[in-house]
């Protein structure tokens, strides 16, 4: 979802597979206290009921949402393991909803060296005349 508010109702249905009987929907966000972050109640608020929709959380402090990651979830929903609230790509040491990952698993290329780069951004000024 690039747009999440007004949300697409129509265009969310029209692309959804028939065949889908799960949906893991993924927040940035957590909400304390609700029944699920807005995405979620969003998109559970107009699937069918058949559907299994399972709210849960990524990113949280900043962390990377890694193929590792989508690995975790895909598995637990195949599983029959998944559960609502869970957590990816951080240890919940509080909940204990974290969703174990395979630290080892990569889909780049043992050759290919990643880096984060950290800059500072000049801010000027332009007189228009």
């Amino acid at each position: 979802m690039h747009l999440f508010n007004p949300f697409p109702v129509k265009e969310f249905l029209k692309v959804l597979p028939k065949s889908v009987e799960q949906i893991a929907v993924l927040d940035r966000t957590k909400e304390a206290g609700s029944i699920g972050e807005p995405l979620y109640q969003n998109v559970r608020s107009i699937v069918d009921s058949k559907i299994s929709v399972f709210g849960g959380r990524y990113g949280l402090g900043s962390k990377e949402f890694k193929p590792r990651d989508v690995k975790a979830i895909v598995e637990y929903m195949m599983r029959g393991d998944l559960h609502h609230n869970f957590t990816v790509g951080i240890d919940d040491d509080l909940t204990h909803l974290s969703l174990n990952t395979d630290k080892s698993f990569t889909i780049e290329n043992k050759d290919v060296q990643t880096a984060i780069l950290y800059g500072i951004v000049r801010l000027v000024r332009l007189k228009i005349l």
